[in-house]
């Protein structure tokens, strides 16, 4: 016995009207998220059984009427609320506040950032030279480098201060 009644179709129509989401209404309907989107597809089907060519037009008029109504709402609160402005603006009119930044600027930075990359490793470099000098097992050198990479800014780091000491001696 297929659950595809008249009650259910009004079932599901007055609940997207309202707003609900599919899944929700499947749910307090009793049938999957699957069946529902399968009866939606079988309209789309080469000679679709008439009831559910019916059922996807209802469905699509429920949801486009839930969110026109939906959409009222935001729009009477955005004549005087920046925040419902904005959300309005963003989906409708794919408005955003972030900043763009130009192609040639994109650019820019993508060199600027390599540049500094580059600078780091030649930094690394220069400075696991200097502890080739000096007299450390490896488990020490290691120890030291992984300094350098938790502190990368220098604030207390101690592989400078083992360089100072070493050097003073």
């Amino acid at each position: 016995m297929s659950k595809f009644t008249p009650a259910l179709v009004s079932a599901v129509v007055t609940g997207l009207e309202s707003g609900h989401s599919v899944r929700s209404i499947c749910k307090r309907v009793g049938i999957s998220t699957p069946t529902y989107y399968k009866w939606i597809a079988e309209a789309e089907q080469v000679n679709p059984d008439q009831n559910k060519v019916d059922f996807r037009d209802r469905v699509l008029a429920a949801e486009g009427q839930a969110e026109q109504d939906l959409l009222n709402i935001v729009w009477a609160k955005s004549k005087k609320d920046a925040k419902s402005a904005q959300w309005l603006l963003a989906r409708r009119f794919k408005w955003s506040e972030a900043h763009t930044v130009s192609a040639e600027a994109q650019k820019e930075l993508d060199r600027l950032k390599l540049a500094k990359a580059r600078a780091e490793v030649e930094f690394l470099e220069a400075r696991s030279e200097a502890l080739r000098g000096m007299d450390t097992d490896s488990d020490e050198v290691l120890g030291l480098l992984r300094g350098i990479i938790d502190h990368p800014k220098g604030a207390s780091d101690p592989s400078l201060e083992v360089l100072r000491l070493s050097k003073a001696h």
